[in-house]
């Protein structure tokens, strides 16, 4: 017990060196673009891009923060009298027996357990699955926001630039090749923040989305990291909003649009219509 309190100190210490470097990374970001802070009004963003980029950063932000601070479900105290006995599951810790699909950590049972995530601290699961999703995309989304950004900071520096008239080929040239950056670099001298920027945010974006296409998957499919079977695939657009809600509108926003207790999970053999049924009726 002594040796596992330990391993979960450290793993919550990880994660909170974690959210420290990504929290880092967006305050290095909006400080290089916030505009005439920390800009001449000559470089200034425009109007729309500072609109933009505030809209990506709070849905950003609040994602985070719900996938951190959102609590675990509770336990419904009759979840026996729901779901069969040949679905119960033992408890890892206490060997009790807990819903299909739970998973205790850290003193909790968690419904609906994806994973528990080291970059972050928390466990994953039906009560912030959706938050951690929208994470990773908008923090895919504000990374090639702001490395886009940067570029155009870079290639401004370069001496073909003239009065400050770049084009856009370039700028996504110089954001999604690193030897145009270099190129860049070698013709500009010395070693600005832009390119380092661009450097960061093309690695971070790369890396978020590449997480953010492979949960999104998992959520599509209706499996999680630890249990990749099919017996909960009810339909791709019926697995996404037992996580992201019915109404497409909301599946962007950061709320709450979990449609299941956690408890009786829809099968394949319950009786549930699947995506092709619904469309056929």
């Amino acid at each position: 017990l002594v040796l596992l309190g330990k391993k979960v100190h450290r793993l919550v210490l990880f994660g909170y060196a974690c959210n420290a470097v990504l929290l880092s990374v967006v305050f290095v970001n909006y400080v290089a673009h916030v505009g005439t802070i920390t800009r001449s009004t000559a470089t200034a963003w425009s109007a729309r891009v500072h609109v933009v980029g505030h809209l990506i950063l709070a849905l950003l932000l609040t994602s985070w923060g719900r996938t951190l601070s959102a609590r675990c479900r509770p336990v419904p105290a009759d979840w026996q009298q729901r779901v069969h006995r040949t679905e119960w599951v033992v408890g890892q810790k206490s060997g009790a027996p807990i819903p299909p699909r739970a998973y205790e950590t850290r003193g909790e049972v968690v419904l609906g357990h994806d994973h528990n995530c080291r970059w972050l601290g928390v466990p994953i699961g039906l009560h912030n699955r959706k938050y951690f999703v929208l994470t990773l995309f908008y923090g895919g989304l504000m990374t090639t926001f702001a490395g886009v950004l940067s570029a155009s900071d870079l290639a401004s520096l370069e001496p073909s630039a003239s009065s400050g008239d770049v084009s856009a080929t370039h700028v996504v040239a110089l954001f999604l090749s690193p030897v145009q950056s270099l190129l860049a670099l070698s013709k500009i001298g010395g070693l600005p923040v832009a390119f380092l920027l661009v450097i960061l945010d093309v690695a971070l974006a790369g890396f978020l989305f590449l997480m953010f296409s492979w949960h999104l998957t998992y959520v599509l499919n209706n499996v999680t990291s630890l249990d990749r079977t099919d017996r909960w695939d009810v339909g791709k657009i019926a697995n996404l909003s037992q996580c992201f809600g019915r109404s497409p509108a909301g599946w962007w926003l950061p709320t709450d649009g979990v449609t299941v207790d956690g408890v009786s999970w829809p099968t394949r053999k319950s009786g549930v219509p699947s995506d092709k049924e619904r469309h056929e009726d």
